[in-house]
């Protein structure tokens, strides 16, 4: 199997550091490359370079027991979760034990929003993020986050393992995030208590609630909602108690969060991708030899491959319970896509047009 370069970036800068390579870069792809054939060459023949003390290349040899913290903020029973379990198990397995990883779920270290910003401090050595936490640090990362951008998962999967991916892995890099993978979590859908609407006119007015981040907002500001930002976990009584009138969720989180019980309709709009990208603190990769390194590697792979299955079973087996349970409407989704065009010229406006064309050109539209 071929090295996802977004894994391949991460773990290939940090046992250069480890290893004290002073030619390595984190912003260059050809540097990157370079550093990885350098450690290849260093393993192989097994001794110093002018550039490389003997002394560093013993320190960096020597495989330390290290314990680390991953973090994120949905349940137990979630794909992301289960991925991470993937992943704290080979990477066990792998190291004999050296390396071990504890995962906390529900926020118990903190919610999304403050994930990045852990990362960066180490607060954290491995956390659940995505493309809106970071883009308060680089704004262009926000560019996947855009209403009507994907039309699938897998759309989504494959250009983050793209050239593409490799742009974005340098902007969270820079961030100071080494990213280990990315995963699609599922098309948005709108669900509502007891006003259905499938057109951006039947949605005037509703009080919808929506994550904390501007791309949402301004999405259904352009359709003329009322978008109410409240944490995830009120939602379930938000709409109970009447507080808002509707809100839009993938279906494995509705069903995940029993959301179905409190609404009565769906409309199939799939209008933004909700997705994660699992990412290492660089003082928590410091900490390993580049054997490890090479472990957490491949150990990405796995994790990210049973992410990305369970995301899509997940969504599967959801569609079948609101199917059964909920009144499912089809959208007119030219008329929704017409209405937040708006959303994409004022994020090009705001933040140029590099990534966001990198991205249309890949998905060839």
């Amino acid at each position: 199997m071929k090295i996802p370069s977004r894994v391949r970036a991460g773990v290939v800068i940090a046992a250069a550091v480890a290893l004290g390579l002073a030619a390595c870069s984190s912003d260059s792809d050809d540097s990157s490359a370079a550093s990885e054939e350098t450690a290849a060459a260093e393993s192989t023949e097994g001794e110093a370079t002018d550039e490389t003390p003997e002394e560093t290349i013993e320190a960096a040899a020597e495989c330390q027991t290290v314990s680390a913290k991953a973090s994120h903020h949905i349940t137990s029973a979630s794909a992301v979760h289960r991925g991470l379990e993937v992943l704290a198990e080979e990477v066990s397995n792998g190291t004999d034990g050296r390396v071990t990883i504890e995962i906390a779920s529900d926020g118990q270290l903190g919610g999304l929003a403050e994930m990045p910003e852990n990362l960066r401090s180490g607060a954290v050595d491995i956390a659940l993020v995505d493309a809106g936490s970071m883009s308060v640090f680089d704004p262009e990362l926000g560019v996947t986050d855009l209403p009507f951008l994907w039309e699938t998962m897998d759309e989504f999967n494959d250009v983050v393992d793209s050239s593409v991916g490799d742009q974005m892995n340098a902007k969270v890099q820079a961030i100071g995030i080494e990213p280990l993978y990315w995963s699609a979590v599922g098309l948005r859908d709108m669900f509502f208590v007891d006003t259905p609407a499938t057109s951006p006119e039947q949605l005037s007015g509703l009080k919808m609630r929506v994550p904390e981040a501007p791309v949402w907002v301004q999405t259904f500001e352009a359709l003329d909602a009322s978008p109410t930002p409240i944490p995830g976990g009120e939602i379930y009584t938000a709409a109970q108690s009447g507080v808002i009138d509707g809100f839009e969720l993938p279906l494995g989180t509705t069903v995940d969060l029993n959301l179905n019980e409190v609404v009565d309709y769906q409309t199939k709009t799939g209008h933004i991708l909700t997705h994660i990208m699992i990412g290492a603190s660089p003082s928590f990769l410091e900490k390993l030899c580049a054997e490890d390194l090479a472990v957490l590697e491949a150990a990405a792979i796995a994790a990210q491959d049973d992410t990305r299955q369970g995301w899509k079973d997940d969504n599967e087996a959801a569609a079948q319970v609101l199917a059964g349970e909920l009144t499912v409407n089809d959208a007119d989704l030219e008329a929704f896509r017409e209405a937040t065009a708006p959303v994409h010229d004022a994020f090009v406006e705001a933040n140029g047009s590099e990534l966001y064309d990198a991205v249309r050109v890949q998905l060839g539209r």
